[in-house]
């Protein structure tokens, strides 16, 4: 299971049968999204179920520090660091739970 519901994870262990090398994975993944295969949305557009107050990220890095603590804030610290009081916030709520 992961945070992204669109990604399928098998429950049991796989062999991969094949690897495709990409020499240029920009224009890879861009000729797909040309094929209508892939969506590309640029900063500072959101897909439509993202929340634009970044909640989404507050609840999932509050998760992941509680979780593993394995420098999670200091990783929302160097990429977001708009939303580290908040995040801190999130872990100081008496008996609530991080998503999940």
């Amino acid at each position: 299971m992961t945070g992204w519901e669109e990604e399928v994870v098998s429950p049991v262990k796989v062999v991969p049968t094949a690897e495709t090398a990409i020499a240029d994975v920009s224009a890879h993944l861009l000729r797909l999204a040309r094929e209508g295969l892939l969506l590309v949305v640029y900063h500072p557009y959101r897909i439509d179920d993202i929340p634009p107050d970044d909640e989404d990220l507050v609840e999932k890095a509050a998760s992941w520090v509680k979780a593993f603590d394995l420098g999670v804030l200091e990783t929302v610290r160097a990429y977001h660091p708009g939303l580290v009081d908040r995040v801190l916030r999130r872990l100081a709520r008496p008996g609530g739970e991080a998503f999940r």
